[in-house]
């Protein structure tokens, strides 16, 4: 049976941080959108807001868990296909806050499910911080949920070399 994943911060840290960002969910779309203008900068919000809660819930668990579990949560709301689609602003809008709650429910459930997870690691910040710290076998592609299921993270890979080329040339990374 898989272990859950450890915590990285103690747990009322970790639930002080969810909640919060769970009640940022309401100013995202504060009130009735009125017209295309409006749902594009609700969207741009929504995303700003779901890609920082990607990060958080990444750098809280020892694992990807529930950060992948919260990606899945997110509903598509493509507002360019609305607008050449003649599909109404409701419908548009409808998606949107069923996206909205569908992302909230998601890290509601990830709060209630806290006190299963493992204390928080002892390990030093840089052990933490650093995967290629800790021995063993490592990883050469990280996978993130994409819109089509896994993806390879480019970006994790880029840091991933450049951080083994400084060490291997003895520079400061």
């Amino acid at each position: 049976m898989a272990r859950l994943p450890a915590l990285n911060l103690p747990h009322s840290e970790a639930e002080q941080r969810l909640r919060e960002r769970i009640n940022r969910a309401k100013d995202i779309s504060p009130g009735r959108i009125r017209s295309f203008d409006e749902l594009i900068l609700t969207v741009e919000r929504e995303k700003r807001w779901h890609v920082y809660n990607l990060d958080m819930l990444r750098s809280m668990f020892t694992t990807e868990k529930y950060a992948s579990e919260y990606a899945c949560s997110r509903k598509s709301v493509n507002v360019a296909g609305a607008r050449d689609n003649n599909l109404t602003l409701g419908n548009s809008e409808l998606r949107m806050n069923e996206n909205l709650r569908s992302q909230v429910a998601s890290l509601e459930s990830i709060v209630e499910r806290l006190e299963f997870a493992g204390k928080p690691t002892t390990a030093s910040p840089s052990q933490t911080m650093n995967p290629s710290a800790s021995p063993g076998r490592q990883e050469i592609l990280a996978l993130k949920p994409g819109m089509w299921g896994m993806s390879i993270d480019v970006k994790e890979i880029g840091r991933r070399v450049k951080s083994w080329w400084q060490k291997r040339r003895g520079a400061p990374s």
